[in-house]
């Protein structure tokens, strides 16, 4: 049994640092001997630097003195009153060198309190010294420079307006702010204030009819009006005033026949087609602006000679033309060695005119490539074994060709087409030359001729070379070890558009869709296509409803006085809407780039603005405690193909903002609170994601 004496403490009394505040600390005199006049407060932060101008009080104040009479105001003041209307006041001006050492001067002028203008120097006291001075100056070369003043936050009513203020060098250059004088740093936020016009935000646009579509067929616009009902718009949520529009295909060409194909068999009889176009105003267009069906011809054909079972028999036979290859513009088709009906190896066609398997797509092909994403293979290395067979590796990597046609090292997952293998076999010399030392040297495997489809085909090219790398004849090596150069391929749709293109007959609907993120992993994801009928379709990703992002909407005063373990609404007195942009936002899906695997954390379309602003995902903020930050995120994944990247990080705007990032072991789940200073936490270079472990 324990004794209850015994147990050790569980709570314990803690001190921090009391938090800056501001105090007042003096009051000048009444601006006026008589009448209604002004007193200046003196404040002071607790902590130098420590304060926030959004939480200063005012530092002037009204202050009553027995009235005027009137004869005392025409009357002239006796040197008792001297002091407390005409003073002297000094001035320094401004240094005559912009940058470096210069000179400026200081005069000394009489000043009537009263009208607040310049007098003779006869109403003050007499002063010691003179009315001039000059003196040396000194000013840093780099300065201060601000940008223009961002529209005001509020709609109606007072709010805040911004602007960048950074340290310039003399050649232009953006400096640290060290290299800048602090205390003469511009400010980079004021109040602004907009007029109301008792509207509410729901009010804040007016929006008409969608017209008609702008065509009768194809894809076309439709246009509405969208006018701002209030003074100020710029922080709402404007809607669309244009959206897509779809009125079927439009068929503006018409099939044409061009020449008979060859025979296709070498003697006997045979069948030949004859070619069919599509064109529109004489130019061969893509097969879709012609009305299907397509139109067929084939008849047959009869080639003299002989058909004896012999060498002579054996002729090569060519399957159809592939649709046109995007990355290329070429159509592929693949051949095969036959003996009347029957196939055969290819080595019995060996000698016979082979037919080609490539050619050019009948249309105008564009000069840029669809994807400046290429594999690079390194040089394979030495044999593994010395004598007989080993294994042999290289690198494979991806590329980016730039507009300079420089190529640029990027992640695999940006090439879509197959990976050149990086290990294959090689038989070693056994002590014989390299000259002599012959093995298959395989090509990359070509662009699948169909995309999302299982019809695709993929070929390559197969070398005989020797052990110095030179292409040799093709009967020098084992004819039995030869690698495959064609097979069949499956280009699983990587993106919404991809499947849209695919399935455009089908008029898909909105909804989820298995697709397959272009990366080495080829996996499967569960991602919803959106617009699929605008054929511009966009991804989500289908979440809970903890999904939020908040920035909060109130302040303490003085900010230290919350408890950290109540909720924020049941201590002290608190000013509301004090952050300019606060908000609660939920989202139900959101946004995703499926090209680059990151969340787009602006898309709002399948979120709700509860309160406030609009919030992009992974963002949070207060004006609320140091101690206790009241802005909070959570990015829950749990359930869905994806998780967030380990190099997803978040950082925050000011120094002094607190921040709090718990992340779930399994990468599922993201929470944050930050807050303090009003100041944020927002994803550093965007929230990367991976696709979820299988």
């Amino acid at each position: 049994m324990c004794n209850e004496q015994d147990a050790p403490i569980s709570q314990e009394v803690c001190e921090e640092a009391p938090c800056p505040y501001w105090k007042e600390v003096g009051e000048s005199d009444c601006s006026a001997t008589c009448g209604t006049g002004v007193k200046t407060i003196k404040l002071e932060c607790s902590v130098p630097n420590g304060c926030s101008n959004l939480t200063k009080p005012p530092n002037t104040t009204h202050c009553s003195i027995p009235p005027c009479s009137l004869q005392s105001e025409n009357a002239i003041e006796d040197e008792k009153t001297f002091p407390a209307r005409f003073s002297w006041r000094q001035k320094w001006s401004a240094c005559s060198a912009s940058c470096g050492h210069g000179r400026q001067t200081k005069t000394t002028q009489c000043f009537d309190s009263t009208t607040e203008r310049v007098v003779p120097a006869k109403y003050c006291l007499p002063l010691n010294g003179g009315t001039f001075e000059v003196n040396t100056c000194f000013t840093r070369c780099a300065q201060w420079k601000s940008d223009e003043w961002e529209p005001c936050s509020a709609i109606c009513g007072e709010g805040f307006e911004t602007r960048k203020v950074f340290c310039e060098g003399e050649n232009g250059q953006i400096l640290p702010d060290r290299h800048c004088d602090n205390d003469n740093k511009p400010p980079h936020e004021r109040k602004c204030k907009v007029n109301c016009h008792n509207h509410n935000n729901n009010e804040a646009w007016e929006v008409g009819l969608w017209s008609e579509c702008s065509v009768t067929c194809g894809e076309g616009v439709q246009y509405r009006s969208v006018i701002c009902r209030l003074g100020n718009c710029y922080y709402m949520d404007k809607p669309a005033k244009t959206q897509t529009c779809s009125r079927g295909p439009c068929y503006t060409g018409k099939w044409v026949f061009g020449n008979w194909s060859e025979c296709n068999v070498t003697c006997g009889q045979g069948i030949r087609e004859l070619e069919v176009f599509c064109k529109a105003n004489g130019v061969i267009v893509p097969e879709q602006l012609c009305a299907p069906p397509k139109p067929v011809a084939k008849n047959s054909c009869y080639v003299e000679g002989s058909c004896e079972k012999s060498h002579s028999s054996f002729v090569w036979r060519a399957e159809k033309w592939s649709p046109c290859m995007l990355n290329n513009c070429t159509k592929m088709r693949r051949l095969y060695c036959a003996s009347g009906d029957e196939q055969v190896e290819d080595s019995e066609c060996v000698g016979l005119q082979r037919p080609k398997t490539t050619r050019p797509c009948k249309r105008i092909c564009p000069k840029d490539v669809r994807h400046p994403h290429v594999w690079r293979p390194d040089k394979w290395s030495q044999c593994s074994s010395s004598c007989g067979r080993g294994k042999r590796t290289r690198g494979v990597h991806c590329f980016w060709r730039g507009r300079n046609k420089r190529r640029q090292l990027v992640d695999d997952r940006y090439c879509h087409g197959p990976k050149p293998i990086s290990e294959d076999y090689c038989e070693g010399s056994c002590g014989r030359k390299s000259e002599d030392v012959f093995t298959w040297e395989p090509g990359p495997w070509k662009m699948c001729t169909h995309i999302c489809s299982k019809k695709g085909k993929q070929e390559r090219t197969v070398h005989c070379i020797n052990g110095v790398g030179k292409e040799v004849h093709k009967k020098l090596c084992n004819k039995s070890k030869k690698p495959p150069n064609r097979r069949k391929c499956e280009e699983k749709c990587p993106t919404c558009r991809d499947l849209y293109l695919m399935k455009k007959e089908e008029n898909l609907e909105d909804g989820e869709y298995t697709l397959y993120p272009r990366g080495p992993s080829k996996q499967a994801a569960k991602v919803y296509c959106a617009q699929m009928s605008t054929g511009r379709p966009r991804e989500y990703i289908t979440v809970d409803k903890e999904n939020y992002a908040m920035v909060y909407d109130e302040t303490l005063r003085p900010p230290s006085s919350a408890m950290c373990n109540e909720p924020a609404y049941r201590h002290c007195s608190h000013s509301s809407s004090l952050h300019h942009r606060s908000g609660f936002t939920r989202f139900y899906k959101l946004g995703l780039n499926i090209t680059t695997l990151t969340v787009v954390s602006d898309d709002w379309t399948f979120a709700d603005a509860v309160r406030g602003y609009h919030i992009p995902v992974g963002e949070a903020g207060d004006c609320y405690s140091w101690r206790c930050p009241q802005g909070a995120f959570k990015i829950s994944l749990r359930g869905t193909s994806f998780i967030i990247s380990k190099e997803s990080k978040w950082h925050v705007k000011y120094s002094k903002t607190n921040i709090k990032i718990h992340r779930q072991p399994d990468d599922s789940t993201v929470e944050g609170r930050c807050g303090g200073c009003c100041g944020v936490c927002q994803p550093l270079d965007g929230i990367k994601l991976d696709l979820a472990p299988t």
